[in-house]
Formats: C-alpha cells, sequence, structure tokens
C-alpha cells in the first residue's frame, strides 16, 4: 500500500513509467528476501547482483543493504510463513486404500452373485438388466 502510494513520486523524480518503477522495487525485493531465505554468501550475493549487469557502486550499497538486514528479512519472513499440516506417516493411506479395493471387489462379487452379470466399460460398470431394458 505505502508502495502504490510512492510510485507516482518515484515517477516524477526518475522521469520513468511507473510500471517500471514497480517492477524495480519488486525485483530488489525479491532480490533481498529469497538471498536473505536461503542464506547466501557475500561472494554469492554479489555474483548474483554482478549477473544482473549493475556497476560497481550500486552492487556495493546493495551489498551493504543485504549484509545489514538480512537477519531482519529473515525475522519478518519467519513470521510470514505458513506452515502447512504434514503427515509424518502415510503407511495409514496405504492401508485405506487397500481396505478400499477389497471392499470394492467385494461389493462387486456379491453383486454378480445375486443373478445380475456385471460387465465394465471403460471403467464404468453397469448391470446387463439395466442394458437389456434399453
Amino acid at each position: 500500500m505505502i508502495l502504490a502510494n510512492c510510485l507516482p513520486l518515484l515517477r516524477g523524480k526518475l522521469g520513468v513509467p511507473v510500471g517500471m518503477v514497480q517492477r524495480g522495487v519488486e525485483g530488489l525485493m525479491f532480490l533481498m528476501t529469497e538471498s536473505s531465505k536461503h542464506m547466501i554468501s557475500e561472494v554469492d550475493f554479489m555474483d548474483s547482483v554482478l549477473a544482473l549487469g549493475f556497476g560497481e557502486a550500486l552492487i556495493q550499497s546493495l551489498l551493504q543493504l543485504y549484509l545489514q538486514h538480512k537477519h531482519q528479512i529473515r525475522s519478518i519472513l519467519s513470521q510470514l510463513t505458513y506452515h502447512q499440516p504434514a503427515y509424518h506417516n502415510l503407511e495409514w493411506r496405504l492401508d485405506v486404500q487397500l481396505i478400499l479395493c477389497r471392499f470394492l471387489q467385494r461389493v462387486v462379487r456379491d453383486a454378480d452373485g445375486c443373478g445380475q452379470e456385471r460387465s465394465s466399460v471403460s471403467g464404468l460398470s453397469y448391470s446387463r438388466s439395466e442394458e437389456a431394458s434399453d
């Protein structure tokens, strides 16, 4: 929200379109958050920024910003991270699948034993008595 209010001001001072300023700020935010998230070293950070084609003075400024704020960024990211529930033991899922398969086989077998002939076409099963009435 604050960024959206500042973009027109930055556009006036920089003389570039608002979209370009926004993408630049988002790119720098991504660089800082991902670098902090993965705790990359100074050398790796500089290599990453060098690949972007920035000048030496800008690279040193970005490196200083990264080194000063990486722990603060990590702290904020850890507060924002949503931890989804995860299963540690998936054996119960296998048991449920096996029980379901056995149950379905029994239902089909019991239905066949009641005098109704069953067929399977394209994974769908239907009884012969339904077919005959059509």
